[in-house]
C-alpha cells in the first residue's frame, strides 16, 4: 500500500495509519461466495507454517483463486502465514507468496486494531503478543520456539534488549508464550 511503504511500517508512528488502518485479506467474490464469506468478516488464513486472523474484503483487484494482503500491521500477523526464507547476500525475504487456506472465522482478532499511541516499549510489547497470538494453533513449547525465532530473525538487538529488560523489571506484561519465548532468548 504506497500509503505504508517505507514510513511507519509495523510501528506506525506516522498519521499513515489514517488512511490503512489495518490490513485486510482480499478475496474474490466467487471464492467468498463459495465459503461463505463477506466484506468485514473475519477470516482464519493459514499455511504449512503458521495462521492467522483478519477481516476480508471482497475485490475485483485478485483474480478468482488467489488471495492478497499486505504486511504492514504487526496484528494482523501476515507474515506469520509466509516461510522464512531469505536471499543469502542480502537476508532480504522471499518474494512473500505461499499457498493458503482461507475460512470464516468467529475468532476474530487477537488484539485490537486500533492504533494506540503510546511508547515503544507498548509497541513492542504489543507486537510479541500478537507474533504468540498468530502461533496459537501450535503446542506451547513450539509457539514459544517460533517467536523466539521470529523476535531473533527479524528484530533488531535494541529492540530486543529493550524488551527483555522489560520483562526481567515487569514492567511488561506478555502473554505465557510470549514470555516463554524472550525467556529463551535471555543471554546464559
Amino acid at each position: 500500500i504506497l500509503s505504508q511503504y517505507n514510513v511507519g511500517a509495523q510501528t506506525r508512528r506516522t498519521a499513515n495509519v489514517e488512511w490503512h488502518p489495518e490490513d485486510v485479506l482480499e478475496i474474490h467474490e466467487a471464492d467468498a461466495a463459495e465459503r461463505g464469506i463477506r466484506t468485514g468478516d473475519w477470516v482464519a488464513l493459514s499455511s504449512r507454517v503458521g495462521e492467522t486472523h483478519m477481516r476480508a474484503l471482497i475485490s475485483d483487484r485478485v483474480p478468482q483463486g488467489v488471495l492478497y494482503t499486505t504486511f504492514h500491521h504487526p496484528e494482523s500477523g501476515a507474515n506469520v502465514v509466509t516461510t522464512e526464507y531469505s536471499d543469502w547476500a542480502t537476508n532480504c525475504p522471499e518474494y512473500k507468496v505461499t499457498a493458503v487456506q482461507v475460512r470464516p472465522s468467529n475468532a476474530g482478532a487477537p488484539v485490537e486494531m486500533e492504533h494506540v499511541e503510546g511508547t515503544e516499549l507498548d509497541d513492542l510489547v504489543r507486537m510479541v503478543n500478537q507474533i504468540a497470538a498468530n502461533h496459537s494453533h501450535l503446542a506451547e513449547v513450539d509457539a514459544a520456539r517460533a517467536v523466539a525465532n521470529h523476535v531473533r530473525l527479524f528484530w533488531t538487538a535494541s529492540m530486543q534488549s529493550d524488551l527483555l529488560s522489560a520483562v526481567e523489571s515487569g514492567e511488561a506484561q506478555l502473554s505465557p508464550v510470549a514470555q516463554r519465548a524472550m525467556e529463551s532468548l535471555q543471554p546464559a
